[in-house]
């Protein structure tokens, strides 16, 4: 029931010491069978992100089998209803917010870049101006930010600073 029948990578990052590494995928899993199906469960196939974890002994990649995680479906995540994020004047007059979560893509656009980021059980999009975009931020990494909240739509921030986090 949990073997994957394709997937799809959606990152994968490697410390700086180079002794472990992550790999996100979104995976297709058969349909439950209807004697462990709950209400809620449909009887098609069933997508999860799945998160797993290797550490590198002698050479070698392992899979850290203690720290394997699966998520839920990812197209059931709350989301911003677009990716234009307007004008600074259509955010809040103050950052009062502090956020991070793992870079899931980014759009460059004219003043900047947007980001993607998985907080919890949602996608947010944060704006980061071009002075504050780093080489750095890439998907698969966590970022945070100090930002405003779109007047609008609550998943939509403007960051006033960003940094990668360790």
């Amino acid at each position: 029931m949990m073997v994957p029948s394709s997937y799809e990578v959606g990152s994968v990052s490697e410390s700086k010491d180079g002794k472990s590494a992550s790999l996100v995928m979104v995976a297709v899993l058969p349909p439950m069978p209807p004697e462990f199906r709950d209400q809620k469960d449909s009887d098609g196939p069933r997508k999860r992100e799945l998160t797993v974890a290797f550490t590198r002994e002698a050479g070698l990649w392992k899979i850290a089998i203690a720290s394997q995680s699966v998520g839920d479906d990812p197209d059931k995540r709350l989301r911003p209803e677009d990716l234009i994020m307007g004008l600074r004047s259509d955010y809040s007059s103050g950052a009062k917010t502090d956020m991070g979560g793992v870079i899931l893509r980014a759009e460059k656009q004219d003043a900047g870049t947007v980001y993607v980021i998985r907080v919890v059980d949602e996608e947010d999009a944060v704006f980061v101006p071009s002075e504050l975009v780093s080489a750095d931020f890439v998907t698969g990494k966590v970022i945070s930010f100090h930002a405003a909240q779109n007047a609008n739509d609550p998943l939509k921030y403007w960051a006033e600073s960003a940094k990668l986090e360790k």
